[in-house]
């Protein structure tokens, strides 16, 4: 936040001057005011994030499964700029089988509220999965 403060006060000016009598004579200018103090906000800046996750872990024997949800959402209001909302859920699910064989699913679904009225949110999905090579397949 950034606040403008006003401070302003008055003084007299005096000037000597002479008189037909040759006799000096103080000249006022202006005149003493109480000080006036004023402020006001001109900038306000708040932000705010929350997010949850949710994760489980399980090991079995040759049998490993990983699985995350998260959620979060970003809220910013800067000045007097329009506020800014951005928010998702994304989950990620892994699947190893005897630490050779790996299976992944990982999803997204994010939105601001900025992109057009027809809903605004976009997904995504991965599904990778991996053979991990030759240096840990038994060989007969």
């Amino acid at each position: 936040m950034r606040e403008n403060y006003t401070r302003s006060k008055g003084f007299a000016v005096f000037q000597i001057m002479n008189n037909d009598a040759n006799t000096p004579v103080y000249g006022q200018y202006g005149t003493n005011t109480e000080q006036v103090n004023n402020n006001a906000v001109a900038y306000q800046n708040r932000s705010n994030f929350q997010e949850f996750s949710l994760g489980y872990s399980k090991n079995r024997d040759r049998h490993d499964l990983d699985i995350l949800l998260l959620a979060n959402r970003d809220n910013l209001i800067a000045g007097s700029n329009l506020k800014l909302t951005v928010q998702g859920l994304s989950a990620h699910a892994s699947y190893v089988y005897d630490k050779r064989f790996i299976a992944e699913f990982a999803a997204a679904y994010n939105g601001a509220n900025r992109y057009p009225s027809d809903g605004g949110f976009k997904y995504g999905v991965s599904l990778p999965s991996a053979w991990v090579g030759i240096c840990t397949t038994k060989h007969f």
